[in-house]
């Protein structure tokens, strides 16, 4: 059997989206339980945005959910925008 070419595979690209706004609010549920959650500064490099949940910094959504959730999550899936919800419920 011939080795193996590597050439011929497809190289998959990576999706790299950026945090909502800063100052942006999110809502998620597990387990019954609400979090909530808001987009601002990193405390240890202010250039960057992160995602603060009861005190912790998380780079992406999907961390953030992975931890509340205990399991692999979408992140963009799970956290859900509380400005949008209420715009909903007025109309």
């Amino acid at each position: 059997m011939p080795p193996k070419n590597n050439d011929n595979k497809q190289t998959r690209k990576r999706i790299y989206r950026e945090l909502p706004p800063l100052g942006t609010k999110l809502v998620g549920k597990s387990r019954h339980q609400e979090y909530e959650a808001v987009i601002v500064k990193s405390s240890s490099n202010p250039k960057q945005r992160v995602l603060r949940v009861q005190d912790r910094e998380f780079s992406s959504l999907s961390g953030a959910a992975s931890t509340i959730t205990g399991h692999a999550i979408n992140g963009w899936i799970f956290w859900k925008s509380t400005s949008k919800s209420k715009q909903r419920s007025k109309q």
